[in-house]
């Protein structure tokens, strides 16, 4: 394992540089909640769409049980 040194521009072998969220915790953070906050609204588009196919094809007369129809 490589670690950063006490300042963001040293790391633990010599000739590498730690720069980036690597050093930075704050950043982090923030990417980490960003992406939490992508995944929960893009779990909530799914979730409206599933519904939504879901109503449509009950509407075509069809249940979730029974079998797709060939194209």
């Amino acid at each position: 394992m490589i670690r950063s040194g006490r300042f963001p521009e040293t790391a633990s072998r010599p000739g590498l540089w730690a720069v980036g969220n690597v050093v930075d915790s704050r950043a982090q953070a923030i990417t980490a909640a960003g992406m939490a906050a992508a995944f929960a609204l893009n779990h909530e588009l799914v979730d409206e769409e599933t519904e939504r196919d879901l109503a449509a094809y009950r509407a075509a007369g069809r249940s979730p049980e029974s079998p797709v129809p060939a194209s």
